[in-house]
Order: structure tokens, then sequence, then C-alpha cells
């Protein structure tokens, strides 16, 4: 390893965990020793990183407060430092912490909004695409309906919470205050979105998620009508189905390359 190597590994090496043999790189001046000038980038770099958790989780950093977010921040990053160029990944895994990790295991729903807030700031950064238009869908022949297959916007996600998280986000991101944790009867599916350039998220019914997912598996509208016999009588299927499609193409979350095996795309 080159001489600039070596000392640049030692340094992030510092940085990380302040132990390292940085000192015999760095000179004493005559007002400040080689101690706390390392110190200075050490504190700096983590204090950084904290500011960009906030910046990434806002909400969850209000509900918290100043210090106890600045108490989370610090242990977050003593077990995950960060491994990205952009600071914008930090904090990729504060789900999975916080729900693993006293005493936040002990507020499930601060796993949940950690999730949701990750979600929306993913819809967010996301690459954007065309969506697919209505009139494109009407002047499909009705012979390739079924192998049609429609590809969701790059921006959508999808969540399973068990918390009210999403109620609570709002709340504090329109400045009132927030209702107190509720656990909802079972899993709510929950659908995010970026649509001309504004963030959408709502909840789902479970068909719905169900047929939300199955397009994520690059299912046809045939095999979509025969999923959904599960909610509905065979002989409404293709009706509920065309329902959700309507839908979806007025929340913009289809892309504009939905396509037919038989060789012909909108």
């Amino acid at each position: 390893m080159s001489s600039l190597r070596a000392l640049q590994t030692n340094f992030l090496a510092y940085l990380r965990a302040p132990r390292s043999q940085m000192q015999g790189a760095v000179v004493d001046t005559a007002s400040v020793s080689a101690d706390v000038r390392l110190k200075i980038y050490a504190d700096a770099y983590r204090l950084r990183l904290v500011d960009a958790l906030a910046d990434n989780y806002p909400v969850l950093h209000a509900l918290l407060g100043d210090d106890a977010f600045e108490e989370l921040g610090a242990r977050y990053l003593n077990a995950q430092p960060s491994q990205h160029f952009s600071i914008r990944h930090f904090g990729h895994r504060l789900t999975e912490f916080v729900a693993a990790h006293t005493p936040y295991a002990q507020q499930p729903v601060l796993s949940d909004l950690a999730n949701f807030e990750w979600a929306l700031r993913d819809v967010f950064d996301a690459a954007d695409a065309p969506a697919l238009a209505p009139e494109g869908l009407a002047a499909l022949a009705p012979e390739l309906w079924p192998e049609l297959r429609f590809e969701l916007h790059p921006t959508v996600r999808r969540l399973n919470l068990t918390w009210n998280a999403p109620a609570i986000w709002k709340a504090i991101d329109e400045q009132h205050d927030p209702p107190g944790p509720q656990a909802n009867k079972h899993l709510t599916a929950w659908l995010l979105w970026r649509h001309d350039l504004k963030i959408y998220f709502r909840s789902l019914e479970v068909d719905e998620a169900w047929a939300i997912d199955a397009l994520r598996r690059n299912t046809t509208f045939a095999d979509l009508c025969a999923g959904l016999c599960e909610w509905v009588d065979e002989s409404h299927a293709a009706l509920h189905a065309a329902r959700f499609v309507q839908r979806w193409l007025t929340d913009g979350i289809l892309r504009n390359d939905a396509r037919s095996t038989k060789n012909e795309s909108l």
C-alpha cells in the first residue's frame, strides 16, 4: 500500500474510531497539540453525519427531540459507520437499528416511523419516468388485454406498517401535535409515490396491495384477474382489476411502457 493510501486509510479509521496510530502523522503547533487537532476533525466528522441523519429523518428527530436524537445518531454511527461517498445514504439501516436496540426497541412505533421516512426520501430522490396516460389504454385492442403487463413507476414504494406512523409523520410535518402511538389490529399496506413533483401516500386494502405486488412480479392482466378471485367472484374479477388500473392511472403510478406479449406496446 502506498504511503498516501496508508495515510488516508488510517485517517478514515481514526475518524470512525479515534484510537488509531494517526498521532505520528500530525504535528503539534505552539497552541494546539496533535491530539486536539485530530479530535477537531473526528468531532466534526461525527457531528456532520448526525446532522445528515437528522436531515434524512426530520420527523423522527422532531419526535425524539435534539438530545435524544443526537444520542441515537451517535449510537447508530458506532454500529453502522458510513459506507457511501454521499451522506444522503447515511441512515439506510436505521429502521433495523431502532427495532433491535434498547431503549428504542421498547417503542416499536419508532421503527415504523423510520421505515416510513426513509421510504419518503427514496420516493423524493427516485428517477423520474413518463406516466402511462389513460388514452393509451383506450386505444388498445380488447384481445391484447389478457397478456397486458403493467410496470410500476420508478418512484413507487410499498410498505407494511404495524403502527400509525404515517399519521404521526403527517401531524408533525404540518406542525401539529402528533397522535399517540397506536398499533393497528393487522399489518397495514401503504403505497408511496411521486407524481408531478409531489409526494403522495395512501393506505391500501389487502386486495389492492396484493395486486400492486403482483405488478412488481411482472404478472399479466389475466393473472391479475385470476388472483383477485380470492376477494371477488370470478365474474367480477376483470371489472375489479380494471377499477384498480383506472385508479393507478389517476394516481400516476404506472410507467408508460405497458406491453403485451403479443408484441404491442402502448
